[in-house]
């Protein structure tokens, strides 16, 4: 989001964007009466500038004192190291071209070489020649792109981006590398900007003064079509009657309203107030106060391009509190509309239509009534101010206050934050919210909104989905690459993003060399950005072409991006965490090319050599972001994968512990990326003999399931998710200590991925199913219609604006481990089977489980380091319901159904032969109340029956946080109270709706004489 490449590789459309637009088109919505300022333009634009002459060598770092702006790749140097070895094996006419870019190659780092044309190759070769020669010919035009490059940040990466930082900023000094509060003779004026100032805006300012400090504040923003607004109506006021004896007099606008119109482009402006009379000069800065808004609302980048290296608590907090900022905003706003509407019934009271229009107008509906809401149902939930104003206002009211610019634009502004803390799930909720009302708007707007929303599908995993958005932004930009290089420059970056991550390795090139070549015909030379791209790129293609020297140009393209990057903005720590990570990855990728040659000793060096790389990137990810944070999950992994290749067992297996540990708990996982990890640490622990290590995961790995059921994976790839369950059973298994204590909880898994497989499967009989990627539809008709949509290369797909796209030629692809599903519902079925014939063999051995009525002992299994305190007994958290799933994994199902039920106890006090019911009590409704005398001297266990039928068990779960049931699966699996010294009365509280509780204590008897 934002210019700023966010640190899984994105970049935003918002800076270039936000300024071009409405100078090549007028996107913005203007009152007729401003038409002439909408023909002014409405910001700086940033001049091109001419490449300066080649200098040193770029392999040469320079301080940041002593380096040039602009330097040479030296060209023939470059071309030579892709062409060294590529061309090894191409025919004897053109070995003498090789040899001298070899020695060229040698020179690196001495001095400019002289530029050498690319060899001509001629006639292409076969085989392994011809691979050679076009990885060649590639890496020869990427090369000649990188002529002239810079050793400076890249376009848009200062602050404020193109146009300077905002008025917001004043106040506040950039000294490189963080923000601070300006001292010495601005501190009087920092003072009292603090002093004006909310509580709560003043321990925003001064506790994350280096992320923004000022700038974070709203009541910042605006500042400009705030002061404007006030102008208008003090003129209003001083000149009511509409004379025109003071149009003469242009210092009724203060100096400050003046210098708002002329920072805004709309300097024309000035002159023409002179012409009109007061109340015509009022009308004007009303409107040119809404040009001013919208512009600075579609324009608003200031918490999107906030860092966010407070780590895991101190970016929480600073998302927390701009969130409670925007909640104070949206309050605001919707008092003013209500103040507004207020005054315009006054003027217009008595009439009859406004009688009648205001009889028609539905009451505002209480909080049950509030339709669940992306803003205010979701990402603002917790801000009770948001959640008031939701309990207040209609529905209409609520979209119609979101609606406001300044709203709109902080909402999506918002939408970077999220993304910029991994809060998938929020940024998806409130993109979903927004884009109906950008497209409404249409513009800019719209092209913003896109922005965002290919932005959050990319995190989702959802690359095809990101690339119809950009697409569709791609169709409506009304200006061409020559008129706003700036814009396009970050388009083209996103479309490579997608089409790489969519395994389209030469449309991901292509669209990498489409954002050097705009700005090169703009007369702006590459940057280390666009030399990482490029190295990126030909990494993946010398990979999938098994060209290795292309990948060691790549590695070096790569590590000289970071070594520019790391003096240009070394406030970045994350984006140079990236870099650093991807030479890693290029290494031990080159170094699998020389195990898979059988080439052990180079394959080893490269190892080594990655290990540096992905060690410093890592520790940048946790400085930064904290250790839970999914890049740093992320970038444990990837140390992992550099462990295991070089043997270190223990340090693979703790990587990937950590990195589980994050998997499961973000909210940007999938279920293919759980089974990959969870395959990967099954195997650090297979070879360090020790899988009951896995016990250590198998709580959060449950955690991680029931959130992918919470966010609907269940029923989005069921086949997926069903090999996830087995994964995950099996995982259970090889944990168990040799007790059977696993067995249950693993059969639970199996039985859901039955269940899963079983309505994958049944659906697909009888339906329709595409060849490609395996959806599945009823009606043929709806299948034509999917294929044609997104897998025709004849006819295009839908796109995100409902027309069809041009030239979409992307297949989507199925990325990620999937089984055939009849094949794997046969091993879940035979699973299943054999473990419930070796837990009812276990339970034989330990126990007889009979008819009520028979002697039917108790064996509890509950660890005695996990059980719950005497007497007390904690519930479960409750989980998205999933009905006839999930019995024995704690979920919570619908308060009709746990109500419709009977509830009954029985225990050891009877040796298991007696229910003892539960009767409603209390006010509630929901709770239940039993008691039970118990003898003294006796161990009391005990579990609840539904309806009387023992294979309806409620009891605890294994780690005693949940309450799991009903099933016939629990026996054995007690709740115990101490031991009573006298004959005592048992008292069991149960509710068993929502989150389910249980609590229990013993009093004395009363004795009866």
């Amino acid at each position: 989001t934002g210019t700023r490449r966010p640190p899984d590789g994105s970049v935003g459309l918002d800076g270039p964007a936000m300024l071009l637009l409405p100078r090549a088109g007028g996107a913005l919505r203007v009152p007729r009466a401003l038409g002439m300022l909408n023909r002014l333009p409405l910001g700086p634009q940033a001049p091109g500038q001419a490449p300066a002459a080649s200098g040193a060598s770029a392999w040469q770092l320079r301080s940041a004192r002593q380096r040039p702006e602009r330097g040479s790749l030296g060209p023939s140097s470059w071309r030579s190291a892709a062409l060294g070895a590529a061309a090894a094996g191409i025919a004897a006419a053109r070995r003498s071209a090789v040899v001298g870019l070899s020695r060229q190659r040698r020179a690196v780092g001495s001095g400019a070489a002289a530029e050498v044309q690319p060899p001509r190759l001629g006639q292409r070769a076969s085989g392994s020649d011809a691979g050679s020669e076009e990885s060649s010919e590639r890496v020869s035009q990427s090369m000649e792109l990188l002529e002239h490059f810079s050793v400076e940040s890249h376009p848009g990466h200062k602050p404020g981006r193109f146009a300077g930082p905002g008025p917001e900023y004043d106040g506040m000094v950039h000294d490189g590398t963080r923000w601070r509060l300006k001292a010495s003779e601005a501190a009087d004026e920092v003072s009292s900007a603090l002093a004006t100032m909310s509580e709560a805006d003043q321990v925003l300012v001064t506790k994350f003064e280096s992320e923004g400090g000022l700038s974070l504040a709203l009541s910042r923003a605006f500042t400009v079509p705030d002061r404007l607004r006030e102008n208008a109506n003090r003129l209003l006021e001083d000149d009511g009657s509409g004379t025109s004896e003071g149009a003469s007099q242009p210092q009724e606008l203060d100096a400050a309203a003046l210098e708002a119109l002329r920072s805004a482009g709309l300097g024309a402006a000035v002159e023409v107030m002179k012409e009109v009379s007061g109340v015509e000069r009022a009308v004007l800065l009303f409107q040119a106060a809404d040009i001013v808004e919208e512009r600075e609302a579609v324009m608003r980048n200031v918490w999107s391009d906030v860092e966010f290296h407070a780590g895991d608590v101190g970016n929480a907090e600073l998302v927390s509190r701009l969130e409670m900022q925007f909640a104070s905003q949206l309050v605001r706003t919707a008092e003013a509309r209500q103040r507004a509407k207020e005054e315009a019934q006054k003027e217009q009271e008595g009439t009859q239509a406004d009688r009648d229009v205001e009889a028609r107008q539905p009451e505002a509906p209480v909080a049950s009534d509030v339709p669940r809401d992306g803003l205010f149902g979701g990402a603002l939930a917790h801000c009770s101010e948001a959640s008031e104003l939701a309990r207040r206002l209609p529905q209409r009211e609520l979209t119609a206050t979101l609606s406001e610019p300044r709203n709109l634009g902080v909402a999506l502004d918002l939408i970077g934050v999220y993304l910029k803390n991994y809060e998938i799930d929020k940024a998806s909720a409130v993109v979903e919210r927004l884009v109906p009302l950008c497209r409404e708007r249409g513009g800019t707007w719209l092209v913003k909104a896109l922005d965002k929303l290919s932005a959050v599908r990319m995190k989702q995993f959802r690359a095809y989905d990101a690339l119809v958005a950009l697409k569709e932004i791609e169709k409506v930009v009304p200006f061409t690459p020559e008129e706003g290089w700036e814009f396009h420059d970050i388009l083209y970056r996103n479309l490579a993003w997608c089409y790489s991550s969519l395994d389209e390795a030469e449309k991901c090139l292509y669209y990498t060399r489409k954002s050097v070549e705009v700005k090169r015909k703009s007369g702006v030379p590459a940057t280390w950005f666009d030399i990482w791209d490029l190295g990126k790129s030909h990494a993946r293609l010398g990979q999938k072409t098994n060209q290795r020297e292309e990948m060691r140009v790549a590695f070096d393209l790569c590590c000289k991006a970071a070594d520019i990057h790391r003096v240009a903005e070394a406030s970045d720590q994350v984006m140079l965490a990236k870099i650093l990570s991807n030479v890693g990855e290029i290494a031990m990728g080159i170094g699998d090319s020389h195990h898979i040659a059988q080439e052990s000793g180079p394959a080893r060096e490269w190892y080594e050599k990655a290990e540096p790389f992905l060690r410093e990137s890592y520790q940048l990810h946790v400085q930064a972001l904290g250790p839970m944070k999914p890049l740093a999950g992320w970038a444990a992994g990837i140390v992992a994968h550099c462990m295991v290749r070089l043997e270190r067992w223990p340090e693979a297996r703790d990587h990937l512990a950590m990195a589980m540990k994050v998997e499961c708990t973000k909210d940007s996982t999938t279920p293919g990326s759980v089974i990959e990890l969870l395959d990967r640490l099954v195997g650090a622990y297979r070879e360090l003999g020790n899988l009951p290590g896995m016990s250590e995961h198998i709580d959060e790995l449950e955690h991680c399931l029931a959130g992918l059921r919470a966010r609907g994976w269940d029923k989005r790839e069921r086949d997926v998710f069903a090999l996830l369950l087995q994964r995950a059973a099996t995982a259970m298994l090889v944990a168990d200590d040799g007790t059977g204590s696993m067995i249950t909880r693993a059969l639970a898994c199996l039985r859901e991925a039955e269940t899963h497989l079983g309505i994958h499967l049944g659906a697909a009989k009888g339906a329709h199913r595409c060849s490609q990627c395996g959806k599945i539809y009823q009606q043929r008709s709806d299948l034509e219609a999917h294929v044609q949509r997104r897998h025709s290369s004849v006819s295009p797909p839908i796109s995100a604006g409902g027309e069809q796209e041009e030239d979409f030629d992307v297949t989507p692809k199925r990325f990620g481990p999937h089984a055939d599903p009849e094949e794997l519902l046969h091993q879940v079925k035979s699973s299943i089977q054999i473990l419930e014939f070796g837990e009812q063999a276990s339970t034989r051995s330990r126990f007889t489980e009979e008819p009520l009525g028979v002697d039917s002992p108790p064996s509890r299994i509950m660890p005695d380091s996990t059980a719950p305190e005497p007497g007390k007994v904690p519930g479960g958290s409750p989980v998205d319901v999933d009905l006839g799933l999930g019995a024995l994994t704690g979920q919570a199902e619908p308060d009709s159904i746990a109500l419709s039920r009977s509830y009954a106890l029985v225990g050891s006090w009877s040796d298991w032969k007696s229910f003892e019911d539960f009767i409603p009590f209390g006010d509630r409704g929901t709770e239940y109340l039993a008691e039970v005398r118990v003898p003294a001297g006796r161990s009391i266990e005990f579990q609840v029956i539904c309806d009387r039928n023992w294979k309806q068990r409620l009891f605890p779960a294994v780690d005693g946080e949940a309450i799991m049931g009903p099933s016939a699966s629990g026996h054995g699996r007690n709740w115990k109270v101490e031991t009573p010294a006298t004959p005592s009365i048992l008292r069991v509280r149960f509710d068993p709706t929502g989150r389910r509780d249980l609590t229990c204590n013993l009093q004395p008897a009363v004795v009866e004489t």
